[in-house]
């Protein structure tokens, strides 16, 4: 039996049966394969290289479509996050329906006060919007970001005292300033404005909300000249003053995280 390597058609006379069985060994595969492209003519072996390269070509391409994909999804990806970082969230707001200010502050559950001072207007005026102060939630964030390091069993031990530490500073601080009052931010212009129940020491206004400097309070006026400020100087001592009604400072100067 003879093999024709350019049709791949077997030729001869011979046929296997069921009853006629080879003795000879069982064609290698590997082998026949191998000769078989051997035997092509250079035409035929030329026209295989060329279709080999295409399909090469054309597999670059479409990697190079994939990849070029994939870089330009990760642009505009990273176009719409710098977007998001860098454009000014909008302010939040409360459709009036015709409802006046005090209404609408009620709707809130914030104090009409605050928010006659956040929409520039008193309480019978009717706008289409109003812009919602923010309740402060400083407390709470560093508390809960407190309690979530603490989570880690691989804390050192003195890490872990501290943190322990911080955390009920952060806890005593909160319950302190809950009963001195609250906190609303002017989303507008990041103005904290603080509710005092009563009146109360600037220091310990301070202490609770953990501003470091004196005279951030905008109403905080009542000073007296002290020395030992640096080189000996002069400085104002806000120590003896006291705060009460609404009070107002910039929101960054508010570090509850400060012991």
């Amino acid at each position: 039996m003879k093999i024709n390597a350019l049709t791949t058609n077997f030729t001869g006379s011979e046929r296997r049966t069921q009853k006629s069985y080879s003795t000879k060994s069982r064609c290698n595969h590997n082998h026949y394969d191998y000769n078989y492209t051997h035997q092509l003519t250079q035409d035929e072996i030329n026209l295989k290289r060329k279709a080999r390269a295409a399909e090469r070509k054309k597999q670059e391409k479409t990697k190079n479509q994939v990849i070029g994909a994939s870089k330009l999804a990760l642009g505009m990806a990273l176009i719409k996050l710098a977007t998001q970082v860098f454009s000014p969230d909008p302010l939040p707001m409360l459709d009036g329906h015709g409802n006046n200010l005090e209404e609408a502050a009620n709707f809130m559950d914030a104090p009409v006060k605050i928010v006659e001072m956040v929409n520039d207007a008193d309480r019978y005026a009717v706008l289409d919007q109003y812009i919602i102060p923010q309740e402060y939630n400083g407390f709470d964030t560093a508390i809960e970001e407190c309690k979530e390091e603490l989570k880690d069993e691989d804390l050192s031990t003195k890490k872990r005292i501290k943190l322990e530490a911080k955390l009920e500073d952060l806890e005593e601080r909160k319950a302190k300033l809950e009963e001195m009052g609250e906190v609303w931010i002017d989303p507008k212009t990041d103005e904290a404005y603080i509710v005092l129940n009563d009146s109360y020491s600037a220091e310990d206004v301070k202490d609770v909300l953990g501003i470091k400097k004196d005279g951030e309070f905008r109403d905080d006026t009542s000073f007296r000249w002290n020395v030992g400020g640096p080189d000996g100087r002069g400085f104002r001592d806000y120590s003896d003053s006291s705060l009460c009604g609404i009070v107002d400072c910039d929101a960054d100067v508010l570090n509850p995280r400060q012991q």
